[in-house]
């Protein structure tokens, strides 16, 4: 009877794997819109801040999606990423440009998936990305200060803009020329009141602004680096125009 214990044993392996594969698939389903989990939190939720309160250099948007996009392929998949530009108002409600979630490569594909299937929904997933940060950018309206740290207040305790996984980062992409912020001796930006980047993994991006390039320092950059971890980010990685796109 060796034969039908062997014959037991397979069904039962076969059984499993079934079973294993069913299970994965249930919890790894998405939404076919925004690709999103739908039975469990983001891996990663990532949140791109664009800083429009200056008119940006057609030089400096490339230079923005090529950070974002390089961003983008490095997170998880079905991690989500929100585009949000903010301008000098701060009473309307920051709107996203781009909300979905990240589309896995073939090269991540499951047992229960065709590679070659994955591929073609990843090259659209980035394209889509790339139009949402261009037009976050080319759409803004002319501002009148810039408010930075108020709009990054704002966001971290927004909860409309759905920033929640297991893991959070922040992408700040700014020319850190905060108003009233750079006097003719000293650089002093407004004390946060609270910790809204608490547990927040931050990439500030720095922009070069031709017009007032004098004015983005070393100082500028350091009060930029205390502000960010007075406000509660776990880790803080800085990013000069001195520093090329790819090294993020």
């Amino acid at each position: 009877m060796l034969w039908i214990s062997g014959f037991a044993v397979a069904i039962s392996l076969v059984a499993g794997g079934a079973g294993y594969l069913s299970y994965l698939s249930h919890a790894q389903a998405v939404d076919p819109e925004t690709l999103c989990l739908l039975n469990h939190e983001a891996p990663v939720a990532a949140l791109v801040m664009i800083d429009v309160t200056d008119r940006i250099e057609q030089r400096n948007v490339k230079m923005i999606e090529a950070n974002v996009l390089g961003i983008a392929k490095k997170l998880p998949r079905a991690s989500k990423l929100i585009v949000v530009p903010f301008d000098d108002d701060t009473t309307s409600a920051l709107t996203p440009k781009y909300q979905n979630c990240v589309a896995a490569k073939g090269a991540d594909a499951r047992m229960d998936e065709n590679a070659k299937f994955l591929d073609p929904i990843y090259k659209q997933f980035l394209a889509t990305l790339g139009d949402g940060v261009r037009n976050a950018v080319n759409d803004a309206p002319t501002s009148h200060s810039s408010p930075i740290t108020q709009q990054i207040i704002r966001a971290g305790s927004s909860p409309s803009l759905g920033w929640v996984g297991t893991q959070r980062k922040l992408i700040l992409i700014t020319d850190g020329l905060q108003t009233g912020a750079i006097g003719r001796r000293s650089v002093a930006l407004p004390k946060p009141e609270s910790q809204p980047l608490e547990g927040v993994d931050v990439v500030f991006i720095e922009v070069g602004n031709r017009r007032d390039k004098s004015r983005q320092s070393k100082r500028l950059r350091t009060a930029w680096e205390r502000w960010l971890k007075a406000a509660g980010a776990s880790s803080l990685k800085m990013i000069d125009p001195s520093h090329p796109a790819t090294e993020l």
